[in-house]
């Protein structure tokens, strides 16, 4: 709930599978609340590289908490360095959804 614009962040995954397993990638949470068009969730908008193979994985601030998890990425001629993952809050409560806590 305390992310804000610009925060350094770091996205973990596998890109390509297990050729480059482990990768880590930097950039800057650029976005909040980014609607795009595919339901209720909001996704948090970053420019750290995400490839096939990062979806799934997370994405860190500095202090090493996961703040969401990648899903998808925008790339086109025009559009270079879009990554959205969903944040870890509405991760939390899908998943308390499916597995309660009580």
């Amino acid at each position: 709930d305390a992310l804000e614009k610009g925060t350094i962040v770091l996205a973990a995954g596998n890109p390509q599978g297990y050729d480059f397993y482990g990768s880590l990638t930097m950039g800057v949470l650029s976005g909040l609340d980014r609607d795009l068009g595919n339901g209720d969730v909001t996704y948090l908008q970053h420019d750290a590289s995400i490839n096939a193979g990062n979806s799934g994985g997370p994405l860190y601030n500095l202090d090493g908490y996961v703040i969401g998890i990648n899903v998808s990425k925008m790339a086109s001629e025009d559009i270079e360095g879009m990554g959205f993952a969903i944040p870890i809050n509405t991760v939390k409560a899908v998943v308390e959804t499916i597995v309660p806590t009580d």
